[in-house]
């Protein structure tokens, strides 16, 4: 295979001419604050050349924004307008992966194992990621994206606990800038830290992200390169089931095992993309006010070259390990790590649709690209470096298309496996959002359709380690998914509907081995609604699931979030307050239990969670561009007795506090431009 791809990027990166870069969707909105080409101030009835900036290489946003945030999905290859949301509505939450109004069990407060109760709120996660690392998907994947700021804009955000004994730290900074009209760099750090001696758990989460993107001419490239790493410190949960349900003994002075075992998992990816536009196309608008004509440049047909590398690691030390376990290996040693490395290299050819013109054409793209996997964990009767390494090949087919009307816009995508180790696996996905009334569009209806065969990852049906083994030849597993949600926004209502028809799901069973389910059919139901009068706001989402085989996968019946607040503006314009208490509610089900040494969710019919709310009560200050919130978690501590459990066998923390703020830097319009 290398033989054959090998010659073709040479070619590429010397033949720049005939081969290049990658087109968006549609056509990005010019920023009000551009300058001229000269840097002046444009002249009356003159014609002014506009500079290329990554507006014409990115999907349609809405120019008003400072800061523009494209995220890259790689399964379509399509970037995503996400906004930076800097409302202090959400300030407590700080963190952006985790969805607020969806209730999940964890093993912490923040940045530990996690599994959303609805069943489409959980991430679905790359093929080739180890079982291991699903449950830390949320937090732990990385992502490419590309920035575009107009003038320098950057953000801080911190959090900490009241309590010594139980603290808790979070600090993220931000920052991005144009360092040339169509020069963008952004970085990313953060670091997070919480310990809860209740359930005996210390965890840390750290993260680099550097982002760089550069447009010039007919040239294209955008690169990042990001680590993330998270550390924890577990003991396994409660291992005596009286102690559970004991009503005498606070929650704080519940015993637990002390195994004093340690997992670090890892991420890194690495995304180059780079291109070529082979047909570009001129376009003008008037300023009919001062009689100038702006010119600028928009891609038309283009060529474009993709490289991303990713890896993903979990390491599991167990020095001194509890009695009775057994082990296949030694009983002091790192046996329980696995890895996966991917390769992934894309060569494409994209047709972008023009608004100006008179022709609808949709949007399109199709490319071709190998992937090389590479897979280490243990290997059996090697006593002290008995790591094995497999390797998986695959080449595939993959194509996207957009096509955006009127009174609807479309969105598909489609990946076919022809060879290799993923030959027959395939993705086909379609987004029909339909608007009644194109002034309207909070007013739609969207629909969603996909069809999805997956070989089942190398590590989930080989593995070998020290506290488990398995060798099993799991059938591919298939999906049919559809789902449609209407919005009414005079009524800030949404309401949706999902179904998933499963082949072959396959999930961990009560001995925590790989097993697959004949036919699994979910249906969820959900309706959200926000109601704002006189200061008073509520904000509110009910979901009701069924799952047809609860061994294989069972769910809560019904979960439901609400936070009801209060909102007052003391100093006009400078200053707004809001109290508000949040709350969540799950009806009991057998959720799944978290196996420490494998680092995965399995399944059990011993112990019920939920039929317990949890309150939250919070305060949040907003001074211009800063945010400062002031938070009691689990409130209802003891009111409703003692069974609060975040997590099968993990007791939910006693009441604490935490305090944190959020600030925003950034230069306004009207004190320098964007370049």
């Amino acid at each position: 295979m290398w033989r054959y791809i090998l010659p073709l990027l040479v070619c590429f990166l010397l033949g720049g001419g005939q081969l290049g870069a990658q087109v968006r969707d549609s056509v990005g909105t010019l920023p009000a604050t551009l300058s001229s080409s000269d840097g002046g101030t444009p002249r009356k009835d003159s014609v002014q050349r506009l500079p290329l900036t990554l507006f014409s290489q990115m999907p349609t946003t809405t120019g008003r924004d400072y800061v523009h945030q494209w995220r890259f999905q790689s399964e379509a290859w399509r970037y995503t307008p996400v906004p930076i949301d800097s409302s202090f509505h959400t300030a407590h939450h700080f963190d952006d992966r985790l969805k607020p109004d969806r209730p999940r069990q964890h093993l912490g407060i923040r940045y530990a194992p996690l599994q959303y109760d609805e069943f489409f709120a959980r991430p679905m996660c790359q093929a080739l990621l180890p079982p291991s690392l699903h449950s830390i998907a949320q937090h732990l994947q990385p992502q490419h994206a590309t920035f575009q700021a107009q003038g320098p804009y950057s953000h801080f955000n911190a959090s900490n606990h009241f309590s010594s004994s139980e603290g808790e730290l979070y600090a993220r900074g931000f920052y991005t800038q144009n360092l040339a009209p169509g020069v963008n760099f952004a970085f990313n750090v953060m670091h997070a830290e919480d310990k809860s001696p209740m359930v005996n758990l210390s965890s840390r989460y750290n993260l680099g992200e550097l982002y760089a993107s550069w447009v010039q001419g007919r040239w294209y490239v955008s690169g990042s390169a990001i680590v993330r790493r998270m550390e924890h410190a577990l003991n396994g949960g409660l291992d005596s089931p009286y102690w559970q349900r004991d009503t005498v003994m606070p929650q704080g002075q519940m015993p637990v095992s002390h195994v004093k075992n340690n997992t670090l998992a890892a991420a890194d990816l690495f995304t180059l993309e780079e291109g070529f536009n082979i047909l570009q196309q001129t376009f003008e608008r008037q300023d009919t006010v001062e009689q100038i004509r702006y010119q600028y440049t928009e891609p038309v047909l283009t060529a474009f070259l993709m490289q991303q590398y990713r890896r993903f690691s979990r390491t599991y030390v167990e020095p001194k390990p509890p009695e009775g376990r057994k082990y296949l290996i030694a009983d002091n040693y790192t046996h329980d790590s696995v890895a996966v490395s991917e390769l992934d290299i894309r060569l494409a050819l994209a047709y972008r649709h023009q608004p100006h013109s008179h022709l609808f054409f949709p949007s399109l793209r199709a490319w071709v690209g190998m992937e090389r996997s590479d897979y280490l964990q243990p290997q059996h009767l090697l006593y002290l470096r008995g790591y094995a390494k497999t390797a998986e090949s695959s080449a595939y087919l993959g194509a996207n298309t957009d096509y955006n009307l009127r009174y609807l816009y479309l969105q598909a995508h489609t990946r076919l496996y022809a060879l290799g180790a993923r030959a027959g696996d395939f993705t086909l996905q379609a987004s029909l959002r339909l608007l009644p009334i194109p002034t309207q569009e909070d007013f739609n209806l969207l629909i969603h359709f996909a069809t999805v065969r997956k070989r089942p990852a190398y590590l989930a049906r080989h593995h070998y380690s020290n506290t488990a083994a398995w060798d099993r030849e799991l059938a591919p597993t298939t999906y049919l998914h559809t789902d449609a949600a209407l919005s009414l926004p005079w009524a800030n209502i949404q309401i949706g509907a999902a179904n998933r028809v499963y082949r072959r799901f396959l999930y961990f069973d009560k001995e925590t081995l790989p097993a697959q389910a004949d036919l699994l059919n979910i249906l969820a139901l959900y309706y959200q609604q926000r109601l704002v009068w006189k200061g008073l706001d509520f904000s509110g989402r009910a979901v009701f699931q069924t799952s047809s085989d609860v061994q294989a996968l069972a769910l809560p019946r019904l979960t439901a979030y609400a936070s009801l607040g209060y909102e007052l503006e003391p100093v006009p314009g400078v200053l707004r307050m809001r109290l508000a208490l949040d709350a969540s509610y799950r009806t009991p089900y057998y959720a799944d239990a978290y196996n420490v040494p494998l680092g995965l969710f399995y399944r059990q019919d011993t112990y019920q969670l939920g039929n317990y709310p949890l309150l939250d009560l919070v305060l949040n200050l907003k001074w211009k561009t800063a945010n400062v919130f002031v938070m009691v978690g689990h409130l209802n501590e003891e009111w409703f007795g003692r069974d609060a459990f975040a997590g099968v066998l993990y007791p939910e923390r006693e009441r604490n506090f935490r305090f944190g703020f959020q600030w925003y830097f950034y230069t306004p319009h009207d004190e320098e431009k964007a370049f």
